[in-house]
């Protein structure tokens, strides 16, 4: 009879420490290309970006730990005179710039979800569909409006060659 080997142990994978994220992340080459020029916006786009890295999928309360944080991220957010392409030039230079260094080939898969949310004024958060419904006992045609956001993403895969 022979002697069962119990299975291979599985490496365990660490979680990046708060202190590696920028060099994990690409923070600083992202920071490099961002499109704002306030120095005290640019200094809090970047805690901002290194909130929300040491917690990735959090919301923006817990990405911040403490209300002063949080007012300052949603601050930054509201702030009129900085948009989200200003905050994502960076990153999507960091990005393109990955890519061009990469010699293999480069799979994108993308997906479109809808965040529907249930509101009396669609004009605040979007409308994403008008529906006919079908006729009442009115004989009159109602519509139906669905609110929310439609969230694209796509994510860089590098094969080897």
């Amino acid at each position: 009879m022979t002697e069962q080997l119990p299975p291979p142990m599985l490496p365990q994978s660490e979680p990046v420490p708060p202190a590696k994220v920028d060099t994990y992340f690409g923070l600083e080459d992202k920071l490099k290309q961002c499109d704002v020029a306030d120095l005290r916006v640019r200094k809090r786009v970047q805690i901002f970006m290194q909130q929300q890295g040491n917690h990735l999928g959090q919301s923006v309360p817990l990405a911040c730990q403490d209300w002063e944080s949080t007012a300052a991220a949603y601050r930054l957010l509201s702030n009129p005179r900085v948009d989200e392409q200003q905050i994502l030039a960076g990153h999507f230079a960091a990005t393109a710039e990955r890519a061009r260094r990469h010699s293999g080939l480069l799979l994108i898969p993308h997906d479109t979800t809808e965040c529907v949310n249930k509101r009396n004024d669609p004009s605040r958060i979007g409308v994403l569909k008008k529906l006919r419904m079908p006729t009442t006992v009115s004989l009159e045609p109602s519509c139906y409006t669905t609110c929310g956001t439609r969230i694209h993403a796509s994510l860089a895969h590098c094969c080897p060659n």
